[in-house]
């Protein structure tokens, strides 16, 4: 990535770590865990997402997208080629079988 100054360099584990930080802070997502594959001028972003059961899957979806692509592109300057949501539903306190 160039900047005005120079060329900066960032670390992968550097964009999964801001990503996990503030796709774990939205409503209903229990844990997250961002996979970051560099391409040549960009990056794909996968998000395994647990969330709880009672989610509306296409609004999660799209407010994860929102935000991976608010931190990836606007806050870190990068060009997001791609991002990917895996949902998987956190056991429930109360046990399988509770309605």
């Amino acid at each position: 990535m160039k900047s005005a100054g120079g060329e900066v360099e960032l670390a992968v584990e550097s964009i999964a770590q801001r990503l996990e930080y503030r796709v774990d802070q939205l409503a209903d997502v229990v844990k997250v865990r961002p996979k970051i594959m560099p391409r040549r001028k960009d990056i794909d972003v996968e998000l395994n997402l647990e969330t709880t059961p009672d989610i509306d899957v296409p609004t999660k979806t799209e407010e994860v997208c929102q935000v991976a692509r608010e931190v990836v592109e606007e806050r870190m300057g990068l060009k997001l080629r791609k991002i990917k949501v895996n949902i998987r539903y956190a056991p429930r306190a109360d046990g399988p079988l509770a309605s």
